[in-house]
């Protein structure tokens, strides 16, 4: 796909086989509006908007960290993304490096959520973004919640009024992460919310 079509978030994991930590690796890639070409039954040329959506999920990680980090990096390759990091743990950013797939990374200054929020001033990290503060839990969670609440869809009856909306929710195919959004509390461990919301931010 051409490079910007589709972005990436990662909130990444310190460690492989672990007893000390419930953290999980998650990654979301995103695919923003395209115009899409189709010829109709009749042979005519349409154009239209397809819009944006949640394309790519996956949480967990393995045993090896290196075998966590290629996964990322194979899906991240495959949608030719690039790629918000959450840098709290800086390894992921370190094996892209090590495999000389910086291109991929999103780098702090293209971030405007951290511009807006005023944040990350004195993180000295070239890629990524610190949760640092309150960052997620002020900012973040809010440009979340009004994707989520986001009017994406209208049944219109023939009358013109409007039968039923369709909401941004439905752009989420990842039902784990409507079950942390449900249980969400501060202190809980919410590693899917966080590289979701980033990546909306």
């Amino acid at each position: 796909p051409p490079f910007g079509q589709y972005i990436a978030s990662i909130d990444p994991v310190s460690e492989g086989k672990t007893t000390t930590s419930e953290s999980l690796c998650s990654i979301y890639v995103y695919k923003t509006a395209t115009q899409v070409q189709r010829t109709t039954e009749q042979g005519d040329i349409e154009n239209f908007i397809e819009g944006d959506k949640i394309v790519a999920a996956w949480c967990g990680r393995f045993d090896d960290i290196n075998e966590t980090h290629k996964r990322l990096r194979l899906i991240i390759q495959w949608y030719n993304a690039w790629t918000l990091v959450e840098n709290n743990i800086s390894l992921f950013i370190m094996y892209m490096i090590k495999e000389r797939k910086q291109q991929y990374l999103v780098p702090k200054n293209q971030m405007l959520f951290l511009k807006e929020a005023q944040a990350n001033k004195t993180v000295y990290q070239e890629y990524g973004w610190k949760n640092t503060g309150t960052l997620f839990k002020t900012h973040l969670l809010s440009y979340l919640i009004e994707w989520l609440k986001e009017v994406v869809d209208e049944d219109i009856e023939d009358d013109g009024t409007i039968a039923k909306k369709h909401y941004g929710i439905r752009r989420v195919p990842d039902k784990m992460a409507l079950v942390e959004m449900e249980a969400y509390r501060p202190g809980v461990n919410v590693d899917r919310l966080v590289s979701l919301a980033a990546l909306i931010a």
